[in-house]
């Protein structure tokens, strides 16, 4: 199992070009509720939820064809072949379509993902209404107008009373059940909030939210989040492949976000500066095709998804993991470190690689993750790019 590197991933999951938003809708979109339960599996730290609004757009992102979504899978081909199955005399239907028409405009799955977590749960409008243009929206929608987006996600809307997908989501209850369960018993089995709790302290944040998708193994952790002063901001993170490395750290970056957005300021500078002169390094060819859309890009929330690598690692040189209920070919610290090391192959990684250690092996002086971080951001700004 080979993880996508995160700068890799990113720079791809954010090509595309950005144009300018239309004047949004006076009125906020208003529609007939429609009641489809989550199918959810938790314990005390963890909720896997197989969340609607995601489900049908991925379906939807299916009949489009969009790539990830387009393949069979180990463990979902009996699943996505009642899919395509039931829906095979849909494919021409207007919500399809139009997301045709969005992927041919350049919108990414990953930002069809990002619209699914604006329609409120029930489908009867938005979570936040998109006057002005939300921030928590990935920028690359700005090139659709406001009246588009709109338009769609009553599409959408319409889309599942026509099917009647909620009927269809009651007779495969079961199979939904069984594979968020599986999620679950595995973060059990491997140790993952036990480690969680040891490294970044128990009973820290709420209880975190992972979704999942079975038509196509993508894995997400996506936030909306309205702080005392009315500012809307909101992370995601996805990851290729059901692989319980990837659900990892998926699950760390939700611990990391809230780090990552108070120091921000402090070490956006420097750390875009090494995104940009990476990508440049890894990407020749297209780095000049992109480096405006990719500056657009970097924000905390890659700031926290790249710290989590280092999360990681720690987590897999830990006792914790050692003593973990591990499946057979799991992941270990020598082989993803070598990885790593392949891809960055510079001082700076050692640095920060070390400074993960040094916060585990000095509990007794730093009392939780929040008082070290400014010593990451102090290392990261330090860094001089010119001597790489």
């Amino acid at each position: 199992m080979k993880k996508s590197i995160l700068i890799s991933a990113f720079v791809c999951l954010f090509l595309g070009t950005f144009g300018t938003l239309s004047a949004a809708p006076k009125k906020p979109l208003v529609l007939e509720p429609i009641e489809i339960d989550p199918i959810i599996q938790s314990n005390n730290d963890i909720e896997v939820i197989a969340d609607p609004r995601l489900e049908i757009i991925g379906i939807i992102c299916r009949l489009a064809g969009y790539d990830g979504f387009t393949n069979y899978y180990t463990g979902e081909a009996t699943y996505t072949t009642q899919i395509d199955s039931f829906f095979a005399k849909y494919k021409e239907e207007k919500v399809v379509t139009t997301a045709k028409a969005f992927k041919d405009r350049g919108i990414t799955a990953h930002s069809m993902i990002s619209l699914a977590y604006h329609i409120k749960p029930d489908f009867s409008g938005t979570v936040i209404d998109f006057d002005p243009y939300p921030v928590t929206l990935m920028d690359n929608w700005k090139k659709i107008r406001t009246k588009e987006i709109y338009n769609f996600i009553k599409d959408v809307h319409d889309f599942l009373i026509k099917t009647n997908y909620s009927r269809l989501r009651i007779l495969n209850k079961p199979t939904l059940l069984s594979n968020v369960g599986y999620f679950l018993r595995d973060f059990e089995d491997f140790a993952i909030p036990q480690f969680t709790d040891d490294f970044f302290g128990k009973n820290v944040f709420d209880k975190k939210v992972i979704s999942v998708n079975m038509i196509c193994p993508l894995l997400f952790a996506y936030d909306i989040v309205t702080d005392r002063d009315g500012k809307t901001t909101s992370y995601t993170t996805v990851y290729s492949g059901c692989y319980i490395s990837n659900m990892t750290i998926t699950y760390f970056t939700n611990y990391l976000q809230e780090y990552a957005d108070t120091n921000w300021e402090a070490v956006k500078d420097n750390f875009t500066n090494l995104i940009l002169y990476y990508s440049k390094k890894m990407y020749p060819d297209k780095y000049k095709e992109y480096e405006k859309q990719l500056k657009e890009s970097i924000n905390s929330s890659l700031f926290a998804q790249y710290f989590c690598d280092f999360v990681y690692l720690e987590y897999l040189r830990s006792p914790i993991y050692e003593n973990a209920k591990k499946k057979e070919g799991a992941l270990t610290y020598e082989y993803y470190y070598g990885e790593l090391e392949k891809t960055y192959s510079s001082e700076w990684f050692y640095q920060l690689n070390n400074l993960t250690a040094e916060y585990v092996n000095n509990r007794d002086k730093y009392s939780s993750l929040k008082v070290f971080f400014p010593k990451i951001v102090d290392v990261i700004n330090s860094i001089n790019i010119d001597e790489e």
